[in-house]
């Protein structure tokens, strides 16, 4: 025989199950659209400003499409060699000042995407035929991974041609880099001995790759000497 205490206790431990759940419930099923959309629109705003950053040339500039001399690799390559690759453009002289520091920011950006994306290429382009005998005991000594980053020496002026159309003159071109995107178009242009316009670049390059799954490939580190 049912116990009516029983039934009366039953019934409220339901009601106050039902109570609780709709305390949780309905905020949910009605938060969780608001949070979608709000997380939505800050990383389209966040994309949106990023790539406002960049300050797309209009005027459409490529990279130059001659063919060049890799080193060490010994092939001739062109702009085909990279298409669908995100390319970190910079310009080799032996004879520029703080050329160290440049050369550590080159290794320092390779490191942290080479492992992470195949998608982001590195070109070094050398002004000068003379100075291959320092490219190559450079290369020597602190030994590049040569599949993410290329030396290249044209074999003609185009590279000069290049110079005149980015605005660059050959004595600052060593302390520039240059930010591409997939169609060897110019994205971008950054002092290369300053770490926070390096760090710019490495977001902004981040932002031309191809797929959400190649960025999310990318975690930043969190000290502050690099993302500030």
């Amino acid at each position: 025989m049912n116990n009516p205490e029983n039934n009366s206790n039953q019934k409220s431990n339901k009601r106050l199950i039902y109570l609780i759940l709709s305390f949780v419930i309905f905020p949910l099923l009605v938060l969780m659209p608001l949070i979608t959309v709000y997380l939505s629109s800050s990383g389209l705003n966040a994309n949106k400003k990023l790539k406002a950053e960049m300050k797309l040339y209009r005027d459409s500039i490529k990279i130059p499409d001659n063919e060049f001399l890799s080193i060490p690799k010994n092939i001739e390559t062109n702009r085909d060699t990279y298409e669908e690759k995100v390319l970190v453009l910079h310009f080799y002289d032996k004879d520029c000042k703080d050329c160290q520091k440049v050369w550590t920011e080159l290794l320092r950006i390779q490191k942290e995407f080479s492992k992470k994306t195949k998608r982001i290429h590195l070109i070094s382009y050398v002004l000068k035929d003379e100075e291959l005998d320092s490219l190559s005991l450079l290369i020597k000594t602190h030994n590049p991974d040569t599949s993410t980053w290329e030396m290249l020496v044209s074999k003609d002026d185009q590279i000069y041609n290049f110079l005149n159309q980015m605005k660059l003159d050959s004595l600052n071109a060593p302390y520039t880099f240059i930010l591409a995107d997939r169609k060897g178009i110019i994205a971008n242009k950054y002092d290369a001995r300053k770490t926070e316009e390096i760090n710019n670049l490495m977001r902004h390059a981040t932002m031309l790759l191809p797929a959400k799954e190649d960025r999310r490939k990318i975690k930043y580190k969190r000290e502050k000497e690099l993302y500030q």
